[in-house]
């Protein structure tokens, strides 16, 4: 385990039944054949993708190592290295709450922004990262560069529920809109058998051409929340230009990217 300076595990976090959890250290000989045989029987079972969920513990702060000379960031990637060996090159690995560094070239996909919830929460009594439809979308839209360059992007879970939501429908609209427009993972959160005929639809127009499009962010640097996004079909380089406004007021927007542009405009 990594350890205090005084040679005791450290805890993963106070209370919450976190005190008795202790995360691997991944320069240690045992701690890597552990990984390495737990995930080749995982694979012999069938499984062939695997979620690697609370990575950020495998590289605590002021932890001691076996490896002195390891910085957090090794210790972390020689630890997934050690999965992908046991776990084999032709199973999917997802790895979530994690640094995006060590995971280049070993996960097949990182989760890029929070969880998602149906919610849209903007009140100062959420923290800047709670998982809110906002949150999720702004962090999403700023990372849909490092899709298919440095690993598959995972957004969270696809919801198109109109019932257990609490968003209105136009807010329903941004999440499936950005979804569908940054490509990378879909993995639907909903259960089928409750979904609208109009939502239904649209699920299985994703899972049948997931990570169809490639984003770009014509704003990026213009406000924290891009308002204007730019995709292109991979199948057939058309062209979508969207214009997003999360705020409670209207926004003018203006910019040569609204000169006449070769895509549909919405």
């Amino acid at each position: 385990m990594i350890r205090d300076r005084q040679g005791e595990p450290i805890p993963l976090k106070k209370g919450e039944n976190h005190d008795s959890f202790f995360a691997l250290d991944g320069t240690h000989p045992a701690s890597l054949e552990f990984l390495r045989s737990t995930f080749r029987r995982i694979r012999a079972w069938g499984v062939d993708y695997i979620k690697l969920d609370f990575l950020d513990y495998a590289s605590l702060k002021g932890g001691v190592l076996y490896d002195r000379k390891a910085t957090r960031a090794q210790a972390l990637r020689r630890g997934l290295e050690a999965i992908r060996e046991g776990f084999g090159e032709d199973g999917f690995i997802c790895c979530c709450t994690a640094p995006f560094g060590p995971c280049v070239g070993i996960a097949d996909s990182v989760r890029v922004g929070t969880d998602y919830l149906p919610d849209w929460n903007q009140s100062n009594e959420t923290f800047a990262e709670a998982p809110t439809a906002p949150n999720v979308c702004r962090n999403i839209l700023h990372r849909t560069y490092m899709n298919h360059h440095l690993f598959w992007t995972d957004p969270d879970t696809l919801l198109l529920r109109d019932t257990h939501t609490k968003l209105s429908a136009e807010e329903n609209e941004l999440w499936f809109q950005i979804s569908r427009l940054t490509g990378g993972a879909v993995l639907l959160g909903d259960n089928i058998m409750e979904l609208s005929p109009d939502a239904l639809a649209r699920a299985g127009e994703m899972l049948k051409n997931p990570d169809a499009y490639e984003a770009f962010q014509q704003d990026l640097w213009e406000s924290v929340m891009p308002g204007v996004v730019e995709a292109k079909r991979r199948s057939d380089g058309e062209r979508e230009l969207w214009l997003f406004n999360v705020e409670d007021e209207p926004k003018m927007v203006a910019g040569e990217w609204l000169a006449p542009h070769t895509c549909r405009k919405k």
